[in-house]
């Protein structure tokens, strides 16, 4: 097992746990401003020094990739979270007849908050490229 997988995967998965469980308004608030600063951080890095970012060798360069993806990641889930905190919350009214659909419901509204969320860090992983090719 890798650094990868031992380390940045459980962190990551905690701080997803800590976003979607319930009343953690000031730690979502936390998570999304951290992920805004070190997305911001990782910007002016890259924009000061572009060759270092992005050529590193294979150990070094999963690590930096976990670094260019999460936090922007992070960042959007938490805002996505606070913005729309019944989206995965479950309401009082999750049994009878239609809890089903509730259910499926609240899994897809999820669904859409993480893709939405790996999108953003996706643009901003492909933005950082363009920008060490053309800079």
């Amino acid at each position: 097992m890798n650094v990868v997988t031992r380390f940045f995967v459980p962190l990551l998965l905690r701080a997803v746990e800590i976003i979607e469980a319930k009343k953690q308004r000031s730690l979502r608030l936390l998570l999304a401003g951290l992920g805004l600063l070190t997305t911001l951080a990782t910007w002016l890095f890259h924009l000061t020094y572009p060759s270092v970012l992005f050529n590193q060798h294979e150990p070094l360069q999963e690590i930096v990739y976990i670094l260019v993806v999460a936090p922007p990641f992070l960042a959007v889930l938490s805002i996505e979270y606070l913005l729309w905190p019944a989206a995965y919350e479950p309401d009082a009214a999750d049994s009878g007849p239609m809890s089903g659909y509730l259910q499926l419901q609240r899994y897809d509204n999820r669904r859409r908050l993480f893709l939405t969320a790996g999108a953003f860090s996706a643009f901003n992983l492909l933005c950082l490229l363009f920008a060490s090719r053309h800079g």
